[in-house]
């Protein structure tokens, strides 16, 4: 998985952007939450595209997530430091910024 995601992302963003949880769309893209955020991957263009990014300086990292039964994306963050209770779930349903 991590080594497709790098191909399709070319040159596009850098190597600590790590794939955490990944679901796929009716169109056949993915919609996939990376170390920083959202993200659409496309691997027929090979285009993946930023949808929403936390902010770096928070210290959090997306950790894992799942779809839920309405198909939204939910995943949550933790802190790098994997101590500090810093983390949030987010819910993306592939239209509006995740709440």
């Amino acid at each position: 998985e991590q080594g497709a995601l790098a191909a399709a992302a070319g040159a596009q963003h850098d190597a600590d952007l790590l794939l955490r949880a990944v679901a796929v769309r009716r169109d056949g893209t993915l919609i996939a939450a990376l170390t920083d955020g959202f993200y659409i991957v496309n691997f027929e263009t090979g285009a993946v595209e930023p949808v929403w990014q936390t902010a770096k300086e928070t210290g959090n990292r997306f950790n894992d997530g799942k779809c839920d039964p309405a198909g939204r994306l939910i995943a949550g963050t933790m802190a790098l430091n994997e101590t500090d209770p810093t983390g949030t779930v987010y819910s993306f349903d592939g239209k509006n910024h995740p709440v």
